[in-house]
């Protein structure tokens, strides 16, 4: 008994993310037009578990919308990963980590380079074929806003 309640220390990882990503995933169901960016981040955020967070998405909507609309949306949403590819984007790797945002745009470090690093998830799943030059270029155009 006591063996069987063991669990991994990425379980408890995984739970979080899972649930983090869940008003991300809610929000996806109810969109109408679906974009890579909105639809990658949901993923990004859930990594791994991401089936799995849009499955207790629609679980969670088919209590207020019903079963049938529910299903509609869960398939549209899901259809719309396999469409572009965003099933492993959660694995993307950034062109830049903190360190060349830091260089890139000569600030300090602290907390304010992460949303740069999320804006650079954000471009990079809007441009899946966008180079390192033009991420610099977008982050560069972002800083000066």
């Amino acid at each position: 008994m006591k063996d069987g309640l063991k669990l991994k220390k990425t379980d408890g990882d995984t739970v979080v993310n899972m649930h983090r990503a869940l008003p991300g995933f809610m929000d996806l169901l109810t969109q109408q037009d679906l974009t890579r960016q909105t639809t990658g981040l949901a993923i990004y955020d859930a990594k791994e578990c991401w089936v799995a967070a849009l499955l207790l998405a629609s679980i969670l909507f088919a209590e207020r919308e019903g079963n049938e609309k529910a299903m509609v949306c869960f398939s549209r949403v899901y259809n719309f990963v396999a469409e572009h590819d965003l099933d492993n984007c959660w694995k993307m790797k950034p062109h830049l980590n903190g360190k060349g945002i830091v260089s890139l745009l000569q600030m300090k470090p602290g907390p304010q380079v992460a949303a740069y690093c999320r804006e650079q998830i954000v471009w990079m799943l809007a441009h899946p074929d966008g180079t390192e030059a033009q991420v610099q270029q977008h982050l560069l155009e972002f800083h000066d806003e």
